[in-house]
């Protein structure tokens, strides 16, 4: 991929419209380090380019999971420094070198770095750390254009990191790790949530000391946010949050013996009819989805997924909202089997004996496309196998075809599933 060597995609930035853009290291030997280019490729040699000449990317930021860069109106905006101590900058790229250009200076201190870039709406929000002479979070937002990027408030003093961004429908809710008062060596992570603009962030809650908020925690449903924390006793609580201070609490909580349920990435929570289902224990020591009252602490329990005494295999605890239901695993007659549920007791079924016979078909978790899922289930030969199912009927039906060599059978590692303009592609 280039004149000189070693070479090394680091990462994936994106993927739009059939174009792949990369981060590939490339070896200077002049400075004998590895500087990160911004490359593309429509999966041709003639189609794989690089997008930034030699030298005009050093420091291609960000790499993370939070900051990895992103799309708005066809184009893929990323923050990075020309040179080591130099400003940082908002450059964006249409896949073309023409087209790959800087947008606009967001910092000219050395110290500043991207906490988060996310698209809200048609704006970008941009969350820098910046030392001054502490850390401070700074909150910037931009239209794509230079005279559109704008810094719009300094807050949170003593800050360390951003832990995970979301953005909703019009706000961005994110955590941020902070130390507590009166004792800075010790963190806990903060929720809050900004409209972008001045005086517009806002602090929803803080959490106890220890307690850490990662963005696979978090899932946004029907624009509320749900998540969980453990704190330091090792009580596990499910929490929602409407964005306001009010509307931000815990639907329950679980001692350390019952976590094993909740504790889950992503973990099992869905929204549905404006009412909030998650699955966890009970009492009795069972299995069970559940339904929150909207109030703090207040839960129902709509149907047990298990007998009592759940061994904590956490492979068949995982929930999914698909359509107008709840699809996730229960053990039943016929052992742990796939089941939908419209949120009620009497609307709760199996929808399928997967592996019949004496055999349990442990469902995964299910991809979710448009009015289609795809999920592997054992069957009786103790194979995995995909299946694919659709609404409005829901008949579960499984995808087969000719082995490689005679007596293969295939393997799948999990649904990873990818609509094309032909069909479906996956990886066997």
């Amino acid at each position: 991929y280039c004149d000189t060597a070693p070479p090394g995609v680091n990462s994936v930035l994106g993927v739009q419209d059939g174009i792949a853009f990369l981060a590939v290291g490339e070896f200077d030997p002049a400075s004998y380090e590895v500087r990160d280019h911004l490359w593309r490729t429509d999966g041709t040699q003639a189609g794989t380019l690089r997008l930034t000449a030699p030298g005009s990317i050093d420091y291609l930021f960000p790499d993370g999971a939070i900051t990895t860069p992103v799309f708005l109106d066809g184009r893929l905006f990323f923050a990075h420094r020309r040179e080591e101590t130099g400003p940082l900058e908002l450059w964006a790229t249409d896949g073309t070198e023409d087209g790959t250009a800087f947008v606009a200076a967001l910092d000219v201190g050395a110290s500043a770095t991207p906490a988060a870039i996310v698209a809200v709406g048609s704006e970008l929000f941009v969350l820098l750390r910046k030392f001054d002479p502490v850390y401070h979070l700074a909150l910037w937002k931009s239209d794509g254009t230079e005279a559109g990027t704008v810094e719009i408030e300094i807050f949170l003093g003593s800050f360390q990191s951003v832990e995970a961004a979301i953005p909703a429908e019009a706000v961005l809710f994110f955590s941020a790790r902070t130390p507590i008062e009166g004792s800075p060596d010790t963190f806990s992570d903060q929720l809050w949530v900004t409209d972008g603009r001045p005086g517009g962030t806002r602090k929803l809650t803080a959490f106890p000391a220890y307690t850490s908020l990662p963005h696979t925690k978090l899932r946004l449903d029907e624009g509320r946010l749900h998540f969980y924390i453990e704190d330091s006793v090792s009580i596990l609580q499910v929490w929602q949050s409407d964005g306001t201070v009010d509307g931000t609490f815990p639907l329950s909580a679980f001692s350390s013996e019952q976590m094993c349920c909740v504790r889950t990435e992503p973990p099992p929570i869905a929204e549905l009819h404006g009412s909030t289902y998650f699955v966890g224990i009970g009492a009795d020591e069972a299995l069970a989805l559940w339904r929150s009252e909207d109030f703090p602490g207040g839960a129902t329990r709509v149907a047990r997924l298990d007998r009592p005494n759940f061994d904590g295999d956490s492979e068949m605890v995982w929930l999914e909202r698909f359509g107008d239901l709840l699809v996730f695993p229960a053990h039943g007659d016929h052992g742990w089997e796939i089941y939908t549920s419209d949120g009620t007791r009497s609307g709760t079924h199996e929808l399928a004996d997967l592996c019949t016979g004496e055999c349990d078909g442990r469902p995964s978790r299910p991809l979710v496309l448009g009015d289609r899922i795809f999920f592997e289930a054992m069957d009786p030969q103790s194979n995995r196998q995909l299946w694919t199912a659709a609404l409005p009927d829901l008949e579960p039906r499984q995808l087969t075809f000719p082995p490689a060599r005679a007596g293969d059978s295939p393997v799948f590692a999990a649904p990873e599933v990818v609509r094309l303009s032909t069909g479906w592609l996956f990886a066997a």
